[in-house]
């Protein structure tokens, strides 16, 4: 289990506002509830909400500009769209992109580098900005209670 901080400023998250197919991932305070905010790394490369496991990342279409959300997840069968994979920075293994398996040019990215509540998380061409360089952090497994 981790959670996905921000690594230009990691007092924001990777979250969902609701544990429901669709909802779209969006930028949180790390104050916010880990029902929504906790993540579980697949080994078919799915990321699964972890108060949740039937619900992973999905980007729909594997392209650019696709926003990521919530989508049904059968456990050891991620879709493309649903496969991704962390890709440590040189200079620092514990921050770095989270891209698609099938396209590793395209990356979560923090939409138009707005560091505020609710900005949404899509893919995007991997072009070094700040904007998509994330730092997936393993929480206790004793933070999460149903």
């Amino acid at each position: 289990m981790a959670k996905i901080y921000y690594s230009a400023d990691n007092s924001w998250l990777i979250g969902v506002t609701d544990r429901v197919k669709g909802n779209r991932l969006v930028l949180l305070p790390t104050s916010a509830d880990n029902l929504y905010t906790e993540w579980d790394f697949q080994p078919d490369g799915g990321i699964t909400l972890h108060s949740d496991p039937t619900l992973a990342i999905d980007c729909g279409t594997v392209s650019a500009e696709q926003y990521l959300t919530l989508n049904t997840y059968k456990k050891n069968n991620a879709s493309a769209s649903q496969q991704w994979q962390f890709d440590p920075q040189s200079d620092d293994a514990q921050s770095g992109y989270i891209e698609n398996v099938s396209n590793s040019q395209l990356v979560f990215d923090l939409q138009w580098r707005n560091v505020t509540k609710g900005t949404y998380i899509w893919t995007f061409t991997a072009n070094a900005s700040d904007a998509e360089i994330w730092s997936p952090v393993p929480v206790p497994q004793d933070s999460f209670k149903k």
